[in-house]
């Protein structure tokens, strides 16, 4: 196929070598630690300095009206785990694995 000049020649992806793998689980379980930690901190801070808004039985409504208009349905105590999985052991191996390698 031709594009703008250049051809483009649809091909397979080359074969990852050991190390490039390595290399690439070691980024992304550093990634999804720092990912999770940030988390964890926003949500400590917003406890420390909102425990009264976080423990209340119902959201404020000023609080509700803004995020159903921003986010299109009603804020609810749904929890996701928002990566807690790297902090189980054999993480890294369970992501090789679903990798493929």
């Amino acid at each position: 196929m031709q594009k703008n000049g250049l051809f483009l020649v649809k091909g397979k992806n080359p074969e990852l070598r050991a190390d490039q793998v390595e290399e690439y689980l070691d980024w992304r379980v550093r990634y999804e630690l720092a990912n999770f930690a940030n988390q964890l901190e926003t949500a400590r801070v917003f406890w420390r300095h909102y425990r009264d808004l976080v423990e209340a039985q119902e959201f404020p409504e000023q609080l509700r009206t803004a995020y159903v208009e921003a986010n299109g349905h009603e804020p609810g105590d749904r929890f996701v785990h928002y990566g807690r999985e790297v902090l189980t052991p054999g993480y890294r191996e369970t992501l090789k694995k679903v990798m493929g390698y």
